[in-house]
């Protein structure tokens, strides 16, 4: 049953993109473009839409749920403020070294 929904997959998906192309007539078809470029983004809302991206990623959350934990000192106190202060100067690094590009 898999092999079959893949093959009518990739069946729809050659079909399709050789009727965009090509015409009826069997003249190269031109694909429909937008009339004019949208606007752009205004920047505060593409920095929200890169931070809700990067808070919403699981594996950032996984890489520190299984990285960070290994630093921390049980008995040298404040686990929590162990484990901010470790990803604070992971992210100061991850700035240094990729800086914003605004």
């Amino acid at each position: 049953m898999r092999f079959k929904a893949r093959a009518a997959i990739v069946f729809q998906f050659f079909t399709r993109w050789a009727s965009s192309t090509i015409t009826s007539s069997g003249t190269q078809g031109q694909l429909a473009l937008p009339a004019a470029p949208a606007a752009p983004d205004a920047p505060p809302k593409l920095f929200a839409m890169g931070l809700l991206t990067n808070l919403l990623n699981p594996k950032i959350a996984a890489l520190y749920l299984s990285l960070l934990p290994q630093f921390v000192d049980r008995q040298a106190g404040d686990v929590l403020g162990q484990t901010l202060v470790l990803g604070s100067l992971q992210l100061a690094a991850s700035v240094a070294v990729t800086p914003p590009s605004w």
